[in-house]
């Protein structure tokens, strides 16, 4: 089991070492998930995580390159499957 310590040390490395533009990196605490996400695109991904966070009942946000959020554990894959669908669609308009 991953610490939530941990998730915002290791997305960075992850972000460095990878050629994804984005990374995401998830861990779990109690009632709580816990999300590190590292952006290398031109894209308000800071302000998605927000957002979402914000309707799912928790909370997100922090830079451009770099964001996070906490959101109830029971909704974490409905978090997921929102981010992605949201992030296809922002990485299609910017093109």
């Amino acid at each position: 089991k991953l610490s939530v310590n941990l998730v915002s040390p290791i997305a960075t490395i992850l972000a460095q070492l990878l050629e994804a533009k984005i990374v995401i990196v998830l861990a779990s605490e109690g009632k709580d998930a816990k999300f590190s996400i590292r952006n290398k695109l031109p894209l308000p991904v800071n302000e998605l995580v927000r957002e979402l966070a914000q309707k799912l009942g928790g909370e997100g946000g922090g830079h451009l390159e770099a964001c996070g959020a906490r959101i109830p554990l029971t909704r974490k894959d409905e978090f997921v499957a929102r981010l992605r669908e949201r992030l296809s669609a922002m990485i299609k308009n910017s093109s």
